[in-house]
């Protein structure tokens, strides 16, 4: 869905499609916490009907930054996806992306949290602060393709084509100093089991200038 614009190698670092035998496990390189209820489903997508799951590979910048994507599969109304970066293997939430799907409004309510309080929220169009004009980021689909990612100032959610985004919402986050940073896929409290699909995880311009870079750069101007 989202694979033709990934950089080959050193930038990609991982990947999961989820295409295996259905089981109530992710497998060997995921840990499931939180009171998780998950597995792979229909031998093809990751389902999770409550707590998370960490990707047991950790990022390879130590301050942070990363890009990664997934696909939201087939979303109903109040279904919750979210996806939360630990500073520490999964012990202690860093940052992390919410994705609720809006039927009646037909849009996903998205929102941005740092260190457990969120940051923004949004519903509708804004201005993705480069001075570019970004659509509406609505119409609930069959499946849904989301970027997201941090270059250790910005916290960022895009579109369904990451170089030129649909959509963007963004908060700053000052830089840090981090420690076995895993990235997750957690059910974040809607009414119903969730879908995953496609999952990558990138490196970063910032720590690696042949990776890409995505996302505006905090107090400089166009």
């Amino acid at each position: 869905m989202l694979d033709g614009w990934w950089c080959c190698c050193p930038c990609l670092q991982d990947t999961d499609d989820f295409d295996r035998a259905s089981a109530a496990t992710l497998g060997a390189e995921w840990t499931a916490s939180g009171g998780a209820s998950l597995g792979i489903y229909d031998d093809q997508y990751c389902y999770i009907t409550s707590g998370h799951a960490y990707f047991n590979t950790a990022l390879p910048d130590t301050q942070g930054s990363f890009i990664m994507s997934f696909g939201a599969v087939n979303p109903q109304d109040g279904d919750v996806y979210e996806v939360i970066i630990s500073w520490d293997g999964g012990t202690t939430e860093k940052l992390r992306a919410r994705f609720e799907a809006d039927i009646a409004n037909n849009a996903w309510i998205i929102s941005l949290f740092v260190d457990g309080g969120e940051e923004i929220a949004d519903d509708d169009e804004i201005i993705a602060g480069c001075g570019t004009y970004q659509e509406e980021f609505a119409a609930i689909g069959a499946d849904r393709g989301f970027s997201v990612s941090y270059d250790r100032a910005v916290f960022r959610v895009g579109g369904t084509t990451p170089e030129f985004p649909h959509y963007e919402l963004w908060t700053c986050v000052a830089p840090d100093t981090a420690a076995d940073i895993r990235i997750g896929l957690q059910h974040g409290g809607g009414g119903g089991t969730i879908y995953f699909n496609d999952f990558f995880i990138s490196d970063h311009y910032v720590h690696n200038a042949k990776c890409p870079a995505y996302g505006c750069v905090c107090g400089l101007d166009d």
